[in-house]
């Protein structure tokens, strides 16, 4: 008898430990009168946990994707709305409400936005300055040289002429490579000049661009120079 009466008290105690276990796994979420949600969750399933949130609010909802996910939470006496996001947030879902149902599906991913880099404006085309047009007065002509050299060659003796004169002197590729004496003294351009291609037989003439061209004798009036000696 006695035996019957321990078992009796055994079967009683388990039952009473399993009422309690299903009323604290159903105590996860609780709704104050208030209206103020408190929930606890160790790993509970979210559709578990969402169906008694809207169910103790009274509210309408449809879960719409199959989502499983355990929630790892404990809010305490917050605000509806603000369980509901927080919920939402960890679980990555969205939701539209329409004539009062909450429908609950999962969040667009939203495209990565490509930073593009600033717009610099263009650099302005540099273009370089217009040559002179015209022919050199004859005062250009007249401005004193001095030179001393022995066996120099002669393009240097004409790049000296055009630096001490601000003249643009282009030497032809008719020119030979002569090397000459050149002792002028306080002498004017065109007396240096007359005197140069005189001895090296070539000759000189004023271009349509403010310069002197100086090349053989025998040389095209249009070939092309080597180099242009700006007198800078």
């Amino acid at each position: 008898m006695r035996t019957a009466m321990k078992t009796l008290r055994l079967i009683a105690a388990a039952a009473s430990l399993a009422v309690l276990a299903c009323a604290f796994a159903q105590e996860e979420v609780q709704t104050s009168t208030t209206g103020t949600v408190t929930i606890s969750s160790k790993g509970s399933d979210m559709r578990s946990v969402l169906h008694d949130l809207f169910a103790q609010s009274k509210r309408n909802y449809v879960l719409e994707d199959e989502v499983r996910k355990m929630l790892y939470l404990n809010l305490n006496e917050v605000e509806f709305d603000e369980a509901f996001a927080t919920i939402l947030k960890l679980t990555e879902m969205d939701y539209e409400v329409q004539n009062g149902i909450y429908y609950i599906r999962r969040a667009e991913k939203k495209a990565t936005q490509t930073v593009e880099p600033p717009k610099t404006d263009p650099k302005p085309e540099i273009k370089p300055p217009a040559k002179p047009s015209g022919k050199l007065p004859e005062t250009a002509l007249a401005k004193q040289v001095t030179t001393r050299y022995q066996m120099k060659d002669m393009r240097e003796v004409f790049a000296s002429l055009s630096q001490q004169t601000g003249v643009p002197i282009e030497v032809d590729i008719s020119v030979p490579l002569y090397k000459i004496d050149a002792f002028l003294i306080k002498t004017s351009l065109k007396y240096a000049l007359d005197h140069i291609c005189a001895a090296a037989e070539l000759t000189y003439t004023l271009t349509n661009e403010m310069s002197i061209r100086i090349a053989a004798k025998n040389a095209a009036p249009t070939g092309s120079p080597i180099k242009v000696y700006t007198g800078s």
